[in-house]
């Protein structure tokens, strides 16, 4: 028997058509066993999917108009949130997992998610986000949520903080589950764009996916190498370490061609926020625009470079160390000393520096006629103060 070495190669087209048909037969064996593992036990339905069509649905907050068939959000609410309901419905939760949405304008940056409430819990909200991947149309599975179960009562969408442009919510269409609509559902739970993370370059992750796409491309290229192993064997001929070697190829361009499309997107996303704007339009651009806000009011109550500020954290703050370290960011080139959640001792502060309380401050107190600041529940630190400046998120104080 001659080695390997000695073996004859085959031409690069056949290796080539080999490589490509043993993926192919891969792909439709994994297809098959994806839908019998799911489709164990499956009868068709009697059911046919019930469809809410946008004008049909009640936009209890927000602002908003029906155009056709279609119910266009044009604007939030005062309190910065929008809802749409279905009203009063009776829908049974095991014959729809599975909802598709149709949605004209919803972006990635938006909070939009799905709601519903359940006969057996009719005062609880259950919700899940609204996933994007550049489509009008979106498929979205709802019976892998715990929570959908027995008699929906009412459903709806939901929209808070941000609106940048109309959305047009065209139809809810509620489908129960068959061969084709898992298929279906592979495709949005691999192009559904989740947002870039510090993770996401070297990382695929896509959480409650039927088939994780990193686990997919694995499953694919084994089942595909161990027909072409058995295949060779069976036919008595030598292994063409080629053919191995495109499989895995192959299987890793359809990850990172995965990768690179998420990649596009977030470029596409980030330019659509922050093209063409200047520095502070970008900052008020941002998801700790409203933090970026606050730290231009107190910088405007604030005198001149060089100057001494104690940031101190209300309790209500005091497991929220992202909003006391962006605020102390946007306040540089100040000089910020953190101190937690206590006021600074008399022998740590001069007259001239600065106090801020960030947050809610009811365990501070502040006498306006006697000017002096102390925390409330003792006498540790009293420190003669003048209230500068209150805002909405805290309190600018500087010492006397």
């Amino acid at each position: 028997m001659p080695s390997l070495s000695t073996a004859p190669v085959f031409s690069f087209w056949r290796m080539l058509f080999v490589a490509l048909g043993v993926m192919v037969l891969s792909g439709v064996l994994l297809a098959g066993g994806f839908l019998a593992y799911y489709l164990k036990g499956f009868t068709l339905p009697e059911v046919q999917p019930r469809v809410w069509r946008g004008n049909t649905l009640q936009l209890v907050a927000g602002q908003g108009a029906s155009v056709g068939e279609s119910l266009e959000l044009q604007a939030l609410s005062a309190g910065g949130q929008a809802i749409i309901s279905s009203g009063r419905i009776t829908l049974t939760a095991a014959q729809y997992p599975v909802l598709e949405y149709h949605l004209q304008g919803l972006q990635p940056d938006m909070e939009a998610v799905f709601f519903w409430r359940r006969e057996t819990a009719p005062g609880k909200v259950i919700s899940l986000p609204l996933r994007w991947d550049g489509e009008e149309s979106t498929l979205m599975r709802l019976n892998h949520h715990p929570a959908w179960r027995g008699a929906i009562i009412e459903f709806g969408l939901g929209f808070r903080n941000t609106l940048p442009d109309p959305v047009v919510i065209k139809e809810l269409d509620f489908k129960p589950l068959s061969a084709g609509t898992l298929l279906a559902l592979v495709g949005p739970d691999w192009r559904t764009f989740g947002g870039w993370s510090q993770r996401s370059i070297n990382f695929v992750a896509k959480g409650n996916a039927l088939a994780p796409p990193l686990i997919g491309a694995a499953a694919w290229a084994g089942l595909a190498l161990c027909l072409y192993v058995v295949g060779s064997i069976f036919k008595r001929r030598y292994w063409d370490w080629r053919v191995i070697g495109t499989i895995f190829l192959l299987a890793w361009l359809a990850v990172d061609i995965h990768w690179q499309a998420g990649l596009w997107q977030q470029l596409q996303a980030t330019y659509d926020r922050y093209g063409g704007k200047g520095w502070a339009e970008k900052h008020r651009a941002a998801e700790d625009k409203l933090l970026f806000e606050f730290a231009v009011e107190i910088k405007a109550h604030l005198e001149s470079i060089p100057q001494r500020v104690f940031l101190v954290t209300a309790k209500s703050l005091e497991e929220d160390p992202y909003t006391r370290l962006r605020v102390r960011y946007h306040l540089l080139p100040y000089n910020i000393h953190d101190y937690g959640i206590h006021l600074p001792r008399q022998a740590h502060a001069q007259r001239g520096d600065y106090v801020l309380i960030l947050g809610a401050t009811p365990n501070f107190i502040f006498d306006p006629e006697k000017e002096f600041l102390k925390e409330r529940g003792g006498e540790r630190v009293k420190l003669a103060a003048k209230k500068i400046h209150e805002a909405t998120m805290g309190v600018l104080y500087q010492l006397r």
